[in-house]
């Protein structure tokens, strides 16, 4: 039987098996919780020779028969011989061999030291002490090799074969066994109490769809193991039954599910046990209440008694729930096994019942229970509209059944396309993918209606983006050419969703082929028209044009956004982001969230994600902070975007100064099916704050894969660490390779309107020249700001000229800027960079004094940085330290600066110095 779940309850019973010496293991946990599994699982991983499986559900209850079993299992005459003539032998001999007999093994080893608390198995059995105790002395002598015992159901034994192991248990030294007892509880005077246990709980709702996908086998569809898992209550016994009972074309997902899901007896039983103290009225109550997923207070009442003291005795008993006006059996488990065993004929006079109650009332409910009474030609598109209705109004599980009906109860030449596409968008808007998927894939068998084909296939590539950021091309090709001359607007919208995914990874040959394409369709609707602007804004942004994103912007807001839909708006926002319009962005994705209550919509969620982009891309540290810590901390569930949500927990992490990436080897996050816009800023951003630590090697690796990345697309960020990386080859002394990247930079730019692209030119400019000609640059960079500009780029600056100031030993100057920039930093949040610039104005207080200008002037930056610190006394370490370098850095810094002044060691270079400083 496969196995699932229980990962590291197994890695333990398994160590336990493989331990040098003997030792014991309770598994304690309630009926149907997988304790059988775990130990089935066990005995196949073990070498069959040295494992015994005994369970005790399936003994007989006489004396010692447990114990018998065991003897008869064991490969060894001397303990079947020893126990046969113990059973046989008068209780009058019992005494002595209680006490351990001549050799004294009733309490401990053969040196007679006690191995546990000196506990009696019985008192008052006489008997089950000689037991245990020549059990004990048989096994000690038998010589044993390692052996598993593995007992199911201990609790089940008979109560002698229960103390005797429970004696042997406390006593395991030199009997050779590993001893494994399942129990449903170890009560305080249970003689298994007091051993090492590991308890097992419920599984999670994660562990209970992978049990049930493995017991489905290799074409499970996972939204018919999750709803398995989550009617067995993630207990592994009614999950099996579930999966059991459903067909083949159910498990894949081939075929509707019927709900309530079936059970087997087992859990029926169980679950039976639990109600026998309900009165029959509540139990009458909870089967009407079984019939449906949720019931009208109303129609409640009338099933009631007129004090409802049978719905109090539900509610009271955590058997039923009240939501609102409606109320529900907590438990699926409950409901199910409450369904199910009621006679066909009952349930059918049940259903009936509350048709008739649900006229007038609960439409959705009446046709529910209508269907099983009477199937019409319009039934299935009834609970359709029914499902419709019942999850856009937040009961999606009564929804999904409803729906699920339909399709069991749909004949042949029925097309349910149109409604069930409705139903599958539903489901997308709400982020339950899994099930968006199923029901596109059971509309997509049901028709050839040009209309609906092309919706299904815009609603499959928003899910295949929004779950894998990953696109097909033959997912939008094959339906715009052989449905697009029948449905202009549905293709055309068709092309632009993809234009749009295709231009957010900078795909943009491809973006604009597609946008080309979608022209030639007409007549659109308006809102199709609208989406293709705002995509050929975005793409307009991307290519170094912000003006159209702009323009749109302020056309939109003047005449009013309530009428645009969530998904224009948001790529919107995403335009404008993109366009270096950050304000604009923020408003947009404001405007997107305002409209929704909760994350539960994909829409709100969507729009989190692109506003921590944003926020990233604008380096405005405190929201962007805030923003990717939201994301970082949702559910798992709610995750989307993959590679984007990665690269955004990996910058929360790095973000407030911490020494450590958040990924170790990004290389083994990002392969070459990543999105390249994802993959480009992941690496900028890493090289950026490998920069900020000081780490100059990283940093050029990481800014160097993004620069292969990227392209030649003239966007802030691709502009931004082609900048960051002409810093970092400075500091390497590789102004060669510098100059080259400053040369990609203008060539970038060209005649663009970029704004960020001249700031960074302009800073990369003075970065490269040498002596006071770079200060007069920087006083440019610097005076070209505007209010508006970006102040993290502006800070930036500042620290490049503090650093060169600090070079030329013009102190004074260097402090200012290095203040300024650390204020900045501080103002933004970002920890990281203001500590890296207090440590440029602390070393401005360090540096010696102007009259050696001449000899730095020789030099590098990164070499006067390490020059001054020399001539100060600083050690390598220290040097190393204060400017976030290596050790092996600056000693071969140091090499070059000796050779470029013509000395040989520090010794000569502080004479050097102190004469240069005489002189003058």
């Amino acid at each position: 039987m496969p196995f699932a779940g229980r990962k590291d309850e197994l890695e333990r019973i398994l160590a336990l098996a493989a331990a040098p010496r003997e030792g014991t293991l309770l598994i304690e946990g309630a009926a149907g919780n997988g304790k059988s599994a775990l130990l089935a699982e066990v005995a196949r991983r073990l070498v069959p020779a040295h494992t015994v499986y005994l369970s005790g559900g399936s003994m007989g209850t006489g004396p010692l028969s447990g114990i018998s079993m065991l003897a008869d299992k064991l490969s060894a005459a001397r303990v079947k011989n020893l126990l046969v003539a113990q059973l046989t032998a008068p209780l009058a001999s019992a005494g002595s061999a209680a006490g351990g007999g001549p050799t004294g093994d009733a309490g401990g080893d053969a040196t007679g030291n006690t191995a546990g608390p000196a506990r009696s198995v019985d008192e008052g059995d006489a008997h089950g002490s000689v037991v245990a105790a020549t059990l004990r002395r048989a096994l000690r002598r038998s010589e044993l090799p390692p052996t598993c015992l593995l007992v199911d159901d201990a609790d089940q034994l008979d109560p002698d074969s229960q103390a005797a192991l429970g004696y042997l248990c406390r006593r395991p030294q030199g009997i050779g066994l590993r001893m494994v007892l399942a129990v449903r509880q170890a009560a305080p005077a249970s003689p298994f109490a007091g051993l090492p246990v590991i308890h097992l709980n419920e599984l999670d709702l994660d562990e209970s769809t992978e049990f049930a996908t493995a017991l489905a086998g290799p074409s499970a569809d996972p939204v018919t193991m999750r709803e398995v898992a989550g009617v067995g209550q993630r207990r592994p016994q009614a999950i099996r039954e579930i999966v059991g009972r459903l067909g083949s074309a159910q498990r894949s997902g081939r075929e509707a599910l019927t709900f309530p899901l079936r059970l087997g007896p087992t859990t029926i039983r169980h679950v039976d046990s639990l109600l026998a103290q309900l009165s029959r009225p509540a139990r009458r109550l909870l089967v009407a209440l079984s019939t449906t997923h949720s019931v009208d207070l109303r129609i409640v009442k009338r099933l009631a008694d007129a004090e409802s003291a049978d719905l109090d005795e539900l509610l009271s008993s955590d058997l039923a729930i009240r939501n609102g006006e409606r109320v529900e059996v907590s438990s699926p488990l409950v409901r199910s096994a409450v369904y199910w065993q009621l006679p066909a004929a009952d349930r059918l006079r049940m259903h009936l019942t509350m048709f008739n109650l649900s006229r007038g009332i609960a439409p959705a409910a009446a046709v529910w229970h209508l269907s099983f009474v009477h199937c019409a030609n319009g039934t299935a598109h009834e609970l359709l509209d029914a499902g419709i209705s019942l999850a856009g109004g937040g009961l999606v599980s009564a929804g999904i059944e409803s729906v699920e009906r339909a399709l069991s109860l749909r004949t042949a030449v029925q097309d349910l396309a149109q409604p069930l596409a409705q139903f599958a968008q539903a489901m997308f808007a709400r982020g339950e993918f899994g099930y968006a998927a199923r029901y596109i894939h059971f509309a997509r068998g049901m028709t050839s209606n040009p209309t609906a084909r092309l919706r299904l296939a815009a609603l499959t590539v928003q899910l295949e983006y929004t779950g894998s950021q990953i696109l097909r091309r033959e997912m939008i090709e094959e339906p715009v050419a052989e449905y697009g001359a029948m449905d202009p607007d549905g293709a055309a919208s068709l092309l632009f969703i993809a234009a749009n995914y295709y231009a957010s990874d900078w795909d943009l040959e491809t973006s604009r082929r597609l946008l080309a394409r979608a022209v030639q369709f007409s007549p659109v609707t308006a809102q199709t028209s609208l989406l293709g602007q705002i995509v050929n804004c975005f793409v307009a942004g991307l290519d170094g044009d912000p003006a159209p994103a702009r323009r749109m912007y302020e056309t939109l807001t003047r005449d009013g956004l309530a009428d645009i839909p969530d998904s224009i708006l948001i790529i919107l926002g995403h335009s404008l982001s993109y366009a270096d319009c950050y304000g604009m962005a923020r408003d947009i994705f404001a405007v997107v969230q305002s409209r929704h209550y909760s994350d539960i919509s994909v829409w709100a969620r969507i729009s989190k994600y692109r506003l921590a982009e944003s926020e990233v891309r604008a380096g405005s540290l405190h929201q962007a902070e805030e923003a990717t810590s939201a994301i970082v901390a949702a559910p798992h569930r709610q995750w989307i975007y993959p590679v984007l949500h990665r690269m955004l927990a990996s910058w929360c992490h790095q973000a407030p100064g911490k020494q450590e990436p958040a990924v170790a080897d990004p290389a083994h996050d990002l392969d070459e099916e990543t999105p390249t816009a994802t993959a480009t800023e992941f690496w900028a951003h890493r090289g950026r704050f490998a920069l900020q630590r000081g780490d100059n090697t990283e940093a050029f690796q990481c800014l160097s894969r993004a620069r292969q990345l990227g392209g030649d697309l003239p966007i802030s960020i691709t502009l931004r660490y082609l900048g960051d990386l002409v810093e970092v080859l400075v500091s390497l002394g590789r102004q060669d390779v510098a100059g080259q990247v400053l040369r990609e930079c203008r060539t970038r730019v060209g005649t663009r309107p970029s704004r960020p692209g001249r700031l960074v030119i302009a800073r990369c400019t003075a970065l490269l020249a040498d002596g006071d000609r770079s200060l007069s640059l920087f006083k440019a960079a610097l005076d070209s700001f505007r209010p508006e500009d970006s102040d993290f780029d502006r800070a930036r600056t500042f620290s490049c000229f503090s650093r060169r100031l600090l070079s030329l030993g013009y102190l004074a100057e260097a402090r200012k800027a290095g203040s300024m920039a650390q204020l900045i930093y501080t103002e933004l949040g970002a920890a990281g960079w203001a500590d890296h610039a207090a440590a440029l104005v602390d070393a401005a207080w360090e540096t010696p004094s102007d009259p050696t200008r001449r000899l730095l002037d020789r030099l590098d930056e990164a070499e006067r940085l390490i020059a001054n610190r020399a001539i100060a006394g600083h050690r390598n370490k220290q040097i190393a330290d204060d400017l976030f370098v290596s050790v092996r850095t600056v000693e071969s810094k140091l090499t070059t600066i000796y050779r470029k002044l013509g000395v040989a060691s520090r010794a000569q270079l502080n004479v050097l110095f102190a004469r240069q400083a005489g002189r003058e």
